[in-house]
């Protein structure tokens, strides 16, 4: 399961500004468990990054692109949906307009 974190800390992590000279630095994770394995420990001490662990049910206020990206983007979306729903522009054979322009 850690092998995605593995791809995700040598493609973007390691490449990030200062990766490459593993500069210390801190990487704030969630509770998904393939953050917490031994292996991702391993790969994350070899780039001089310290890891933080957001306790569980703290994501949606703790991680930044929770805050400042997702959550404003779902909303948004929802709202759109909800807007073309109540509309009445949803039809079981809908094929050509578009339901959401953000």
């Amino acid at each position: 399961m850690d092998g995605g974190v593995k791809v995700w800390l040598d493609k973007v992590w390691f490449k990030r500004p200062g990766g490459l000279l593993r500069k210390n630095s801190l990487l704030v994770w969630d509770q998904f468990s393939a953050h917490r394995t031994e292996n991702t420990k391993r790969l994350a001490k070899e780039l001089n990054t310290q890891q933080a662990v957001i306790p569980g049910g703290l994501t949606s206020q703790l991680q930044l692109l929770d805050v400042s990206i997702n959550k404003p983007f779902k909303n948004n979306t929802r709202e759109h949906w909800n807007k073309w729903m109540t509309e009445g522009k949803y039809d079981a054979d809908w094929k050509d307009e578009t339901p959401i322009n953000i």
